[in-house]
C-alpha cells in the first residue's frame, strides 16, 4: 500500500475532508447548546417535517366535537363528602376537577372543552357566600373560595346547553381538628412558678408524605389551618386554682400546687412553685417586626411570612403573650390571614386572601388579658407595576391595556406569557398568575403556566385572546389574531413527539452524514481504496464521536447524556457507512459490467 500523503491529491479530497471537519464542528457545537436553545432547534427541525407533510396532506377546518358526559371530584385531603354534598370550611380555597368524555373522534375532528359555570338560585349562591375562578375557559380546574357560612350551595358545569352537571356543597364554621391530626413536643411534665405562662407546642400533621399532599411544598400545620381550628380543640384543667389554659394553648400558674391539663389527646402533668414574675397591669409593651410586606396567597408558599416579637418594657413581668386575627369588630378573621406563634412572645403572619374590611393583630398578655392592643394589618400594595406581553419568548408589548394585531397560522402551538416587575420589591410567585380568556371555538389552550399558555388555532379566520393579570384587572392585553392556514395538525405534536424527531430524524440523519463524509474521504485518501478499512474506521469514529457528544452534554445546562442517544447516533453513522459502502459496489458493478460489454463488442467486431 502506498503512503498515503495530503499533497497532489484530487480537488474533491480536500473538498470531502473539509466537509468532514465541518460536520464534525456542527455536531461538537450542538453537544455545547444549552437545552432551551436546543429545544429551540428541535421545534425549527419538527416544522420543516410539518411543512413537507403538509404538501400531501393538506389540512383541514376542525370540526369540534361536544362532549357526552362529566364527572367532577373534589379535592381535598380533610373534610369529607357528607351524602350528595361536599363540605366547604369557612375561608378555604378548594380544587374541583372535571373530567370530559368524548364519543370517538374522526379525522378532522377535535374535542371541544370550552365549559361555562352557572351558579344556583338564591342567597346562598351569591359572590358573597363564595367565589368561583378558572384559569381559564378550558381548564381541567376550577377554584371555589367559600366566605361565609351557607346550606345548599350550588352551582353547575354547563357544556353549550348539550349538558350539565351540579356541583353542590355547604360552607362550614372551620371544625376542630381531629385528635389524630394533633402532636405536640412539649413534655409531658411541666414546672412552672406563680403567674408564668407556658404556651403550649400543639401543631397539626396527617402524616401524609408531603410532597403527594402539600402544594408549593406548604408546611403541613399551616396547610391544615384552612380547614380545621386549632383553638377549638377541647381542653381543660383538673384544678382550676392551680392554673388555667387559655384557648391558644397557654398555661399560666396561679397558686403553688399540682394539677393535671388536658389539651385534646394530650395530658400534662404541671407542678407551680413559688412566685415568678409579676403580671402586667396596664403595663406597655413594644414590638419590632421584620422589613417584609404581607401580601395575597403568601400562606400559599412557603417565602412570605411577616414576624412580629413583643417585650414589656419591664423584664420584671411576664412576658408571654398571646395572638389572634380580627375584624374590625373584634370578631375572629379566618379569610384575610393565618396567625402562627413563635415561642413564648412572637408571631408570624401569612396573608391568605383580600378582604375590604379591616382587619388587625390582636395581641395580649398571657396571663392578663385585658392587657392588649390591636396592631392594624394591610396588604402591602405589592402588586407589578410592569407587565409585558411575550409571544413564543420574545418581547410583543410592555404598553399594558392595549390591543394587539399579530399573525398566526393553523395548527402551530405558540407560548403566550406575560413578565412582572416592581420597582425596587420583590413579586412572588402568587402575583404573576395570569389568566388566558376567548369566545371562539378555532382558539385551543394547553399545557397552562403561571405566567400564561400555549394556544393552537385550529382554523383559519380572526381570533380574539385576552391575556389578563389575575391580581390586577387592569394590567391586561388583548391579542386579534389574525390566523391564516399553515401546517398540518399532528395529534402527537408534543415534547415526546418532538424529541423523537430530533432524535431519531436530526442526530441519526447528522451522524449519517458525518460517516459518510469520512468514508468518503478516506475511501479517496488512501489511493488503493482499501473499502474496508475505510468502513471499518468510519464505522468506529461513529461510536467514539457520539460517546464524546453525549460525555459534552453532562456538563451543559439544562442536557444530559444518554446511552440510548449513543445507539440513535451510533446507527446513524452505520447506516451511513452502509449507503457509501454498496453505493461503491453498486459502480463497480456497473463498471463491471460495462467492461464486459465493451469486451464482447470488441471480440464481436473482430470476428
Amino acid at each position: 500500500m502506498r503512503k498515503p500523503s495530503f499533497k497532489n491529491q484530487k480537488p474533491y479530497v480536500y473538498l470531502l475532508f473539509g466537509m468532514w471537519i465541518l460536520s464534525t464542528l456542527v455536531l461538537i457545537i450542538e453537544s455545547c447548546i444549552p437545552g432551551n436553545i436546543s429545544a429551540d432547534h428541535s421545534h425549527n427541525f419538527t416544522d420543516i417535517l410539518l411543512d413537507f407533510v403538509a404538501i400531501f396532506r393538506p389540512q383541514n377546518v376542525v370540526r369540534y366535537v361536544d362532549p357526552i358526559s362529566i364527572d367532577l371530584s373534589y379535592e381535598t385531603t380533610v373534610l369529607p363528602k357528607e351524602g350528595d354534598k361536599y363540605i366547604l370550611p369557612v375561608s378555604s380555597g378548594v380544587t374541583v376537577k372535571y373530567k370530559l368524555s368524548y364519543p370517538e373522534l374522526k379525522e378532522g375532528e377535535t374535542e371541544y372543552k370550552k365549559l361555562t359555570l352557572k351558579r344556583g338560585s338564591g342567597e346562598q349562591n351569591s359572590q358573597d357566600v363564595y367565589q368561583l375562578s378558572r384559569d381559564d375557559e378550558t381548564s381541567p380546574v376550577f377554584y371555589i373560595v367559600a366566605k361565609e357560612e351557607a346550606k345548599d350551595c350550588s352551582f353547575q358545569v354547563c357544556c353549550d346547553k348539550v349538558f350539565s352537571k351540579e356541583f353542590r356543597f355547604d360552607v362550614v364554621p372551620l371544625p376542630a381538628p381531629k385528635n389524630d391530626l394533633l402532636f405536640t413536643s412539649t413534655p409531658s411534665s411541666l414546672n412552672l412558678k406563680v403567674n408564668e405562662s407556658y404556651p403550649l407546642d400543639i401543631r397539626m400533621d396527617d402524616g401524609v408524605k408531603k410532597d403527594k399532599t402539600y402544594p408549593n411544598n406548604t408546611n403541613r400545620n399551616e396547610f391544615l389551618s384552612r380547614y380545621y381550628d386549632i383553638e377549638k380543640v377541647s381542653h381543660s384543667v383538673e384544678d382550676k386554682s392551680v392554673c388555667e389554659i387559655s384557648k391558644f394553648g397557654v398555661i399560666t400558674g396561679k397558686k403553688e400546687g399540682k394539677t393535671k391539663v388536658h389539651y385534646g389527646p394530650f395530658t400534662f402533668d404541671v407542678t407551680i412553685s413559688g412566685t415568678n414574675k409579676a403580671v402586667p397591669n396596664n403595663a406597655s409593651f413594644s414590638f419590632s417586626k421584620t422589613d417584609v410586606d404581607l401580601g395575597i396567597f403568601d400562606l400559599n408558599y412557603d417565602h412570605s411570612e411577616v414576624t412580629y416579637t413583643f417585650h414589656f418594657k419591664d423584664t420584671e413581668l411576664d412576658d408571654s403573650f398571646s395572638f389572634e386575627i380580627v375584624d374590625d369588630k373584634g370578631e375572629k378573621e379566618n379569610i384575610a390571614a393565618r396567625v402562627f406563634r413563635q415561642g413564648k412572645n412572637a408571631c408570624y403572619i401569612k396573608g391568605l386572601r383580600n378582604v375590604s374590611h379591616p382587619f388587625f393583630l390582636k395581641v395580649f398578655s398571657s396571663s392578663n388579658p385585658n392587657v392588649e392592643t390591636n396592631i392594624p394589618l394591610q396588604f402591602a400594595t405589592i402588586l407589578p407595576d410592569t407587565m409585558t406581553l411575550y409571544i413564543n419568548n420574545k418581547e410583543v408589548s410592555k404598553k399594558v391595556g392595549s390591543v394587539v394585531h399579530l399573525d398566526f397560522v393553523t395548527g402551530k402551538k405558540t407560548l403566550i406569557s406575560c413578565c412582572f416587575w416592581k420597582t425596587n420589591k420583590y413579586v412572588s410567585y402568587s402575583q404573576t398568575k395570569v389568566s388566558l380568556f376567548t369566545e371562539d371555538r378555532a382558539v385551543h389552550f394547553d399545557r397552562l403556566i403561571t405566567n400564561g399558555g400555549y394556544v393552537t388555532f385550529l382554523s383559519p379566520g380572526e381570533w380574539k385572546i385576552k391575556v389578563q393579570a389575575v391580581l390586577n384587572e387592569n394590567f391586561w392585553y388583548e391579542i386579534q389574531a389574525n390566523v391564516t392556514k399553515g401546517r398540518v395538525q399532528l395529534d402527537a405534536q408534543n415534547d415526546v413527539f418532538l424529541s423523537f424527531i430530533r432524535k431519531s430524524f436530526g442526530h441519526f440523519l447528522a451522524f449519517s452524514f458525518d460517516a459518510m463524509f469520512l468514508f468518503l474521504f478516506l475511501y479517496f485518501f488512501l489511493k488503493d481504496r482499501h473499502g474496508l478499512i475505510s468502513a471499518s474506521f468510519s464505522l468506529l469514529w461513529g461510536f467514539v464521536f457520539a460517546s464524546i457528544t453525549e460525555l459534552i452534554q453532562h456538563f451543559v445546562p439544562g442536557r444530559f447524556g444518554a446511552w440510548s442517544d449513543i445507539g440513535i447516533d451510533t446507527a446513524g453513522a452505520a447506516s451511513g457507512v452502509v449507503f457509501i459502502f454498496l453505493f461503491i459496489w453498486l459502480i463497480k458493478i456497473v463498471r463491471y459490467f460495462v467492461s464486459k460489454r465493451k469486451e464482447k463488442a470488441v471480440d464481436e467486431k473482430k470476428d
